[in-house]
């Protein structure tokens, strides 16, 4: 009897769940066309309608309710900055339907939010809760929630961008939200695909980024968090913790950094952890890689989270790290491990988490801890079960003039990935942790599962360093540090012949980035890479040692988006010159000489993206008066600061016509740049007018682009009526 219940009610949550989705499915019934909604008040009066005389953020969020398309809220409040907004009465609505929040259009934003969101009034609510997916919250500063500053309830794909959730709008006073920065929620239907960058996520009590498991019938993953401060202030030079976890995540698949300074997150000065991935089997499958865990945004001072860097608990196939250029991550000062591999329940779902070509160090506790807590001894076959399997570390025996030499014990005929560690000293466990990546290599145990090896590193290693080793086994499982070994200097090599010299190749890149350079060279230089971003596994020169005396050619490949703005050689004769137009160095070499060469590259500037467009949009009711439009939305990829001015407005119905008042000029100039006056009006016999309003933008470093941005006076306001473009011809609206 007690089974037939189960199974009546198994069968009735599946048809709720089934009503559910096809209400979700049928809800949006009524197609309208996208609208933009300007907020020009900070009062928080819901009257009913949002227009040109007042538009709260409220009215404006209810006004996007009734709109199934993909709506716009812009900004337009008047006065001097910066704004504040107090929701009251319950919290603002939830957003329903998609739409895009975009307070960078709030006149006299220069790249920091002005707009806030001010939770301080009483009533337990979220900052904003948005329901409808593929929605946008960008340039607010969103704090002092009773709950979360931004919560995602729902159907994913939504970008949350150039936020500070959690502080003031300077980004250094922290006024936390109560219950955490943003989360992905628990719903029934999939919150997926979601991006959140380049926010400030700090000073919240709770988490800084929750990633919930979604419900029993879709997951919450597969999500991107990249180029965010997490826990430090604005900077990312000092502490503004989340008092928990910069990011906690409970769901499968999510990006968390990528390989470059862009992608990077500094997640760092939090309560807890760094990163933590949780879950009985449900946190598998996520990348953290390439960010700065602990440390300032510089990546070398310590700005700690109070325990662990990265812990992960009852999940598994997680990756912290990689193979890749860019990939590792720097996981440093923490009050706990560096990174921790723990376990609630004794199974598998805590194995295959690949930990790889970090550089983790200077944490109090281990720089890689299987749990139990402390060192994890090796057993002979490596048959312990645990969290990563317990792999057996390598057994380091020799280190001398940059080559490492050891044995390790694991399972029998197996290829293991090692990878070695260089430090100044050694962590008080006696175990290494891995400042500084050396290189890996691959052994093969045999039958017995024994394997011995010799690496050489080709980065040096100096005498008085500690060096240290991991390995990793074909499924990803990640072992702790070996135990760390003090290396001993190497016999100097060798002075270089009498009649050699020595080319020194440096680069140079503004500013500096983790981009690889390619150059070419003859004779024995051949080919080689150099970056410039303080990254040891590949470094900003190289030089060339006992070169025949002679003549050389070096010569750099071009690189996207850079610009090779010097070549510079340095010859104690003067015998030796670089193009910029050839992108080669020509060198010539004598004996016992010493050229040095430097390629500086620029990063090319990115002109604006002229993808603006006018606010209002549309003018009702056509009454002949002048109403202000602005020109808003214009982006630059590299953050400039953009400057709009309007050239031109031109429109598809002559001046004066039948019903438009004969009123002339139909267009003059605005208070600003980027705005300008236009009549609502329009013929009383055609199909509404379209006013064409052209401009340029400027980024202030030579870049430039023009776009057109449309307002429409529809005919009437009938449903369908939408005004329609019937150029040519075309009529100056600065005519008479």
């Amino acid at each position: 009897m007690t089974g037939i219940r189960r199974k009546h009610a198994l069968i009735a949550f599946t048809v709720l769940v089934a009503a559910l989705s096809a209400a979700a499915l049928t809800v949006r019934v009524s197609p309208a066309e996208a609208a933009t909604f300007a907020v020009n008040t900070t009062d928080d009066v819901n009257d009913g309608s949002c227009n040109a005389q007042h538009c709260s953020l409220r009215e404006a969020i209810n006004a996007a309710n009734g709109n199934a398309d993909t709506d716009t809220i812009r900004f337009n409040i008047p006065g001097p900055g910066p704004y504040s907004i107090q929701p009251t009465g319950g919290g603002l609505p939830v957003i329903n339907f998609p739409v895009i929040v975009d307070a960078t259009t709030q006149p006299g934003y220069s790249g920091t939010p002005i707009v806030e969101l001010d939770g301080s009034a009483p009533g337990g609510f979220d900052g904003l809760s948005l329901r409808g997916g593929s929605s946008t919250v960008r340039g607010l500063v969103i704090n002092r929630f009773d709950r979360v500053g931004i919560a995602l309830l729902a159907r994913g794909s939504y970008l949350i961008e150039d936020n500070y959730v959690g502080t003031d709008v300077t980004g250094i006073v922290a006024l936390g939200n109560g219950e955490g920065g943003i989360a992905l929620r628990r719903e029934f239907f999939a919150n997926t695909q979601n991006t959140i960058r380049r926010n400030v996520i700090s000073g919240n009590v709770g988490h800084g980024i929750l990633i919930g498991a979604g419900s029993l019938v879709q997951p919450a993953g597969e999500n991107v968090i990249q180029g965010n401060y997490i826990g430090t202030n604005a900077t990312g030079t000092t502490s503004l913790g989340n008092t928990l976890d910069g990011i906690f995540i409970l769901a499968p698949s999510n990006l968390v950094g990528g390989t470059d300074a862009a992608t990077r997150n500094v997640i760092s000065g939090n309560g807890r952890h760094g990163v933590s991935m949780w879950g009985q089997g449900n946190a598998n499958g996520n990348v953290v890689q390439g960010n700065f865990i602990g440390t300032a945004a510089d990546g070398t001072r310590a700005v700690g989270n109070v325990s662990d860097g990265v812990r992960i608990v009852d999940s598994a196939d997680n990756t912290i790290g990689g193979t890749a250029a860019g990939e590792g991550n720097v996981i440093a000062f923490n009050g706990g491990d560096g990174v921790l591999v723990g376990q609630n329940s004794n199974d598998s779902r805590w194995s295959r988490n690949g930990i790889l070509s970090n550089s983790i160090f200077s944490n109090r506790g281990l720089g890689i801890d299987l749990i139990l807590l402390g060192v994890t001894p090796n057993d002979p076959g490596d048959s312990d079960p645990g969290p990563n399997e317990h792999q057996n570390f390598p057994v380091l025996t020799g280190a001398s003039g940059g080559t490492i030499a050891g044995t390790l014990n694991s399972k029998p005929n197996t290829t293991y990935r090692l990878e070695f560690f260089a430090n100044p000293v050694c962590d008080p466990s006696g175990y290494g942790e891995g400042e500084r990546l050396l290189g890996a290599t691959a052994v093969t145990t045999d039958g017995n599962g024994n394997a011995s090896f010799s690496f050489a590193s080709p980065s040096p290693v100096l005498g008085g360093e500690f060096v240290s080793s991991t390995a990793t086994d074909p499924a990803n499982n990640t072992s702790e540090f070996s135990g760390c070994l003090l290396a001993e200097a190497g016999p100097p090599p060798p002075p270089p012949p009498k009649d050699s010299g020595t080319i020194t190749i440096v680069k140079d890149a503004i500013p500096d980035g983790p981009e690889d350079f390619s150059f070419s060279g003859s004779g024995a230089i051949g080919s080689f890479s150099l970056d410039d971003d303080n990254d040891p596994a590949l470094p900003d020169r190289r030089s060339f040692s006992g070169l025949d005396a002679g003549g050389y050619t070096v010569t750099e490949a071009t690189r996207a988006g850079w610009n090779l703005t010097g070549l510079v050689c340095d010859d104690p004769d003067g015998g030796s010159s670089g193009s910029k137009e050839t992108r080669t160095a020509t060198i010539d070499l004598d004996a016992g000489e010493t050229v040095t060469c430097t390629f500086t590259n620029t990063l090319r500037n990115r002109p604006p993206s002229c993808t603006g467009s006018a606010s209002p949009s549309r003018l009702w009711p056509p009454n002949h008066k002048y109403v202000l439009v602005s020109v808003a939305g214009v982006t630059d990829r590299d953050g400039d600061a953009v400057t709009t001015t309007i050239t031109g407005v031109s429109q598809d119905e002559p001046l004066n016509q039948v019903g438009d008042g004969d009123t002339a000029p139909d267009a003059k100039a605005g208070p600003a740049p980027n705005q300008v006056y236009v009549r609502a009006e329009r013929s009383g016999l055609g199909d509404g007018r379209v006013y064409r309003i052209a401009y340029r933008a400027t980024d202030g470093r030579g870049g430039e682009c023009s776009g057109v941005a449309t307002v429409g006076v529809p005919h009437d306001m009938g449903k369908g009526s939408t005004p329609i473009d019937s150029a040519p011809p075309s009529y100056d609206s600065f005519g008479s």
